[in-house]
């Protein structure tokens, strides 16, 4: 053997050499990885089944904090917070075990690998956070709503809103919806007529923003309210009984069981539109965590 070919020998064993240590030690940081121990400090790397605490702050993209389990950060008055944050009594670190289903995918699914002290970003789709938003449970108003001035209705709905107004024998009634009385002209087996009897320039209150009668018309058989927009706040939430007698059509498939909603929607107005949304504030949002792992505990084997 010349030096020529003792020279590409001497080359190829070294690569093979190379690459058996390389192979060596993907295959030993994938035992390592899998057996949930940090190879050089020799600590616990979080892995499915541990239980772990963590502190974390949720954001939306927007940078409103919506979510936290640290004190400081929902007392922090510069850290604004969305319309939905809700302050507790006590703050307190989430444990949670992992790979459980206790905790939204890409949550859970961020602390695998992850030791004990380590603080980290991690950006959740609404598909592995909270789904989509349901547009079933969204209401919309336009700022200024017109309603009839003399309405047919049918004798149950009429039963099922006004159920201690007694219609064979009251001829007007208080309207707890509209907040002004009305007169019972009619009913039969199958329908009632009542006429609507507010005040031009009144002040009501259906919602939680006034709203002022600017119209009654018998020639259009109509009332026009204007809703005041300028009330609306970030705060603005609306109980979902308030759609019941407004519009009982809406509410009995929005308020159903099995539909997974917010029971206080959240109030936003734009262009005209007043916007009631009662899906799950966090539905359909893309979020920011930032995730402190407190503690992983694992049992023995």
């Amino acid at each position: 053997m010349d030096d020529e070919q003792l020279c590409i020998l001497t080359i190829v064993a070294g690569i093979v050499l190379l690459l058996g240590l390389v192979g060596y030690t993907i295959y030993d940081e994938e035992i390592v990885q899998k057996r949930g121990v940090d190879k050089k400090e020799g600590i616990l790397l979080a892995q499915e089944g541990d239980e772990v605490s963590v502190d974390y702050t949720g954001y939306f993209t927007n940078g409103l904090v919506f979510d936290t389990s640290i004190g400081a950060v929902a007392r922090n008055d510069s850290m604004p917070k969305s319309a939905g944050f809700m302050a507790r009594p006590v703050y307190d670190d989430l444990t949670f075990k992992v790979g459980s289903d206790q905790m939204i995918k890409g949550f859970d699914r961020s602390i695998l690998g992850k030791k004990v002290g380590q603080t980290y970003t991690i950006t959740v789709p609404p598909e592995q956070g909270y789904g989509t938003s349901d547009p079933d449970l969204i209401y919309y108003l336009n700022s200024t709503m017109t309603i009839d001035l003399v309405q047919v209705l049918p004798l149950d709905y009429f039963k099922n809103i006004f159920p201690v107004v007694d219609y064979r024998n009251d001829t007007r009634f208080d309207n707890p919806v509209w907040k002004w009385g009305c007169d019972i002209v009619s009913y039969d087996e199958t329908t009632i007529t009542i006429r609507h009897l507010p005040v031009y320039q009144q002040k009501v209150q259906i919602f939680p923003w006034n709203s002022t009668v600017v119209d009654i018309s018998t020639q259009k058989n109509t009332i026009t309210l204007h809703h005041h927009v300028d009330e609306i706040t970030k705060g603005t939430r609306i109980d979902i009984m308030a759609l019941s007698g407004f519009d009982n059509e809406w509410f009995q498939k929005a308020n159903a069981p099995e539909v997974t909603k917010e029971n206080r929607g959240f109030v936003t107005a734009s262009g005209g539109v007043i916007v009631l949304d009662f899906n799950r504030e966090v539905s359909g949002k893309t979020l920011i965590f930032t995730i402190t792992v407190n503690d992983i505990r694992r049992d023995s084997e």
